[in-house]
């Protein structure tokens, strides 16, 4: 694996001018400081709080213009200005001038040889500029070395409830391929099942070619995600080992944690902070925040250098300044370091994993730059900033967990360690706490409850990081210790309100709820509006050379098997996903008229204009294979190769539904983790599923073939097949325009200033 301090090496050449580059301009978020306050305080928020509270703090519509324009002017040719960046073309010679760089180097080596300037004109607005610098930034924490699934749950005292997971998705950050087979090796010998395992291309990125090794340190991390938590899926992001890789993967997932109901991130991967420029350290935390914010809560290795993160693989003792690892040393983040874990269920000890002899040691120290967050002021630390790490588990490979690689350095099954290993039991680990507690939705930032309740932790008070020795309480070698997690769990932030019930319970196809709904004469329902578009830009496509394939002309759609969502390409050009009384995406090309949206041999999906000219695409053409463009019953539009999703939209708006839409028999609106699920049933019972169970229904069973409709009135009716109406919401007059599936349980009825009508099943 290529070191963490090979980033700021040079590679001899000059790029030649006329060389075409894709760069990503990194927008200020308009209160940082506001971004960073929302990482501890999200925990006490619902999600809708939580979106809200994000898009307060994002980049305003000003800002982004201005710098639009900037770039623009300087001859760039702006692709994609979202909400958090914008993407654009030029050549080098544009790039050199523009940021006042010199770049060297050819494909995938090259790099400017000075730090980029930011233009005056933008530079109060702009994070930094990624795709200038292609150099490999991290490295993988893994040493291919068993402890069991029951080992480590007896180990660190994981609470079984038969749960393990099950209902929650946990993703992993990678920046390598691999062979999913190896998964499946593993979990056959372990006795598990295979769990859901998505493998999400992050800017065309390839899932199946490793890099270097990396596929090793892959199958590790989602091996020990299965045997900690058996019964959650997977989301397996891969991204390109380089600085525009690192952002783009946790600006992705940062995206996908409310869409995909993702609980907790892991990542293996880190490079030492010193090594990281100080604006892609910014732009990256701004990434990280976000997830939190929305619910997931993050895991990284401390790395396995000890307390000198900055050493290489080739010659570890040549280091001898300490440093720590990013972006484990993040505020937003659970650095995990790395124990040697000896003994049996009757009983377990654990000492500072350190193999002196190798120059390898659990990662640990003390920031140069990070400031020490609140929790962090007892720790009896001396010095102002951040420490890691915060907490530790089974790293020593030679006391390690058993998985399997198919790698040729491997080619089997071994012992796995470092704190490779250790990151993604204990986020494993934590879900299945999560879940055996009855939580429905993730808690984001924990660091507050973790420092609150140091008697919830192993003690690691022998061994060293060939630096710091562990001692009583917080030490710079293994944190807080080991975590105890039934003696942590109810300490845990939202905890205390998991698995509580509320509202009806148990009713099935055919029964009706415990209480029956208000009942109103409604008016008769109302035409569907027309919806309007949106209008957000996209990425650029790869115009020429591959063999293309029609999927839509002007005026053609898709739509999904139960007719709920539709995909057309308007006759003005613009691509648009409509469902649930409105339009819910857009590709923003309404003024490029008539065209094709086409599939390329090369894994591209591109939208041409009549004039030929590419307007969009999904930015996939590094898969090169043939790929499907599809649309889920769930309002997912995905561009898939084979089994794995490459790109997809996300689902946007399939938790709501707006005046004017009807439903029909087989169509649902679910919540971001689609545990919650509201269905319109084919007997004519609307019926809400929490977990596969039912919580509450209309209660009428007895019309098949009835219809809902949302109606301008503000009221929401259930028609039978001859109109009839036989359950609404009792909500004529108040102004009801949206209904909410919320991830807590609760169906809200919302006119603009307020809920107007609920379900009454928050959890």
């Amino acid at each position: 694996m290529p070191s963490s301090s090979s980033f700021a090496s040079a590679t001899p050449g000059d790029a030649a001018s006329s060389d075409r580059l894709a760069l990503t301009i990194v927008l200020d978020p308009s209160d940082r400081a506001g971004l960073r306050g929302l990482v501890s305080d999200a925990s006490t928020m619902t999600a809708t709080e939580r979106s809200r509270s994000l898009a307060a703090v994002a980049p305003t519509v000003s800002a982004r213009d201005r710098v639009s324009a900037a770039l623009r002017e300087a001859g760039f040719t702006v692709q994609d200005a979202s909400q958090w960046q914008i993407g654009v073309t030029g050549t080098v010679a544009q790039a050199s001038r523009f940021f006042g760089v010199e770049l060297v180097g050819s494909a995938g080596s090259l790099h400017p040889t000075t730090a980029p300037t930011i233009p005056t004109a933008i530079a109060a607005d702009v994070t930094t500029v990624l795709g200038l610098d292609e150099r490999p930034v991290l490295q993988a924490n893994a040493l291919p070395g068993g402890k069991t699934p029951a080992d480590l749950a007896s180990a660190y005292a994981v609470t079984r409830s038969g749960s393990d997971g099950a209902g929650s998705t946990i993703a992993t950050v990678q920046f390598s391929g691999w062979n999913s087979g190896d998964l499946a090796q593993y979990a056959s010998r372990a006795g598990l099942a295979m769990p859901s395992v998505t493998n999400v291309s992050v800017s065309g990125a390839s899932t199946t070619t490793p890099d270097g090794d990396g596929d090793v340190e892959v199958a590790l991390d989602q091996e020990m995600l299965l045997a900690t938590a058996p019964k959650a899926a997977q989301r397996v992001y891969v991204a390109d080992n380089s600085a525009q890789g690192m952002y783009d993967v946790w600006t992705k997932v940062a995206a996908d944690v409310k869409t995909s109901g993702i609980r907790a991130v892991s990542t293996s991967w880190g490079s030492c902070q010193s090594g990281v420029p100080a604006s892609l350290q910014t732009a990256v935390q701004d990434a990280i925040a976000r997830a939190v914010v929305s619910g997931a809560t993050v895991f990284a290795a401390s790395g396995d250098y000890g307390a000198y993160d900055c050493a290489s693989s080739t010659n570890p003792a040549a280091v001898t300044a300490a440093d720590v690892s990013f972006p484990a040393v993040l505020p937003s983040v659970v650095g995990v370091g790395g124990t040697s874990l000896t003994g049996s269920s009757s009983g377990w000890s654990e000492t500072t994993w350190s193999d002196s002899a190798n120059r390898r040691a659990s990662g640990g120290g003390v920031s140069k730059t990070t400031a020490r967050p609140s929790w962090q002021s007892g720790i009896g630390v001396s010095g102002s900033t951040r420490a890691v790490p915060d907490i530790s588990a089974t790293a020593d490979p030679k006391q390690g967990v058993a998985f399997y690689s198919s790698n040729k350095t491997v080619n089997g099954f071994a012992l796995g360690g470092g704190t490779s290993a250790a990151a993604p039991i204990l986020a494993g680990q934590f879900v299945a706490t999560l879940s055996s507690l009855g939580c429905t939705t993730g808690v984001g930032d924990v660091h507050a409850a973790l420092y609150a309740n140091p008697s919830a932790f192993r003690d690691v008070t022998s061994g060293n990081n060939l630096l710091y020795s562990a001692g009583r309480g917080y030490d710079l070698a293994t944190g807080l210790g080991s975590p105890n997690w039934a003696a942590l769990a109810k300490s845990l932030p939202g905890s205390a309100g998991c698995g509580a019930s509320g509202g009806t319970t148990e009713p099935v196809t055919g029964t009706q709820p415990s209480a029956a709904p208000t009942q109103a004469t409604p008016a008769q329902p109302t035409p569907t509006p027309t919806p309007t578009q949106s209008s957000p830009a996209k990425p650029a496509p790869t115009p020429t050379g591959p063999t293309q394939t029609t999927v839509l002309k002007p005026g053609q759609s898709i739509t999904s098997s139960k007719g709920q969502y539709r995909v057309t390409l308007q006759d003005d050009g613009n691509l648009v996903e409509y469902g649930n009384g409105r339009a819910l995406w857009s590709t923003g090309t309404s003024r490029t008229g008539g065209g094709k949206l086409v599939s390329q041999s090369d894994g591209n999906v591109v939208l041409y204009s009549a004039a030929g000219k590419a307007v969009w695409s999904s930015g996939t053409s590094r898969v090169k294979t043939a790929v499907t463009l599809g649309l889920t019953d769930l309002g997912d539009l995905t561009v898939t190769s084979g089994s794995t999703v490459v790109w997809h939209n996300g689902a946007p708006g399939s938790d709501s539904f707006t005046g004017g839409g009807t439903m029909t028999a087989g169509q649902l609106l679910h919540s971001a983790s689609n545990r919650q699920q509201l269905i319109m049933q084919a007997d004519g019972n609307f019926v809400l599923y929490i977990d596969g169970r039912a919580r509450w229904s209309s209660g009428t069973s007895r019309y098949p073939g009835a219809k809902l409709t949302m109606q301008t009135d503000g009221n929401f009716v259930l028609y039978d097949a001859k109109g009839i109406a036989r359950w609404s919401s009792g909500t004529m007059g108040k102004g009801g325009t949206r209904l909410v599936v919320q991830s807590d349980g609760n169906v809200v009825l919302y006119s603009p200033s307020r809920a107007v009508w609920s379900t009454g099943t928050r959890n």
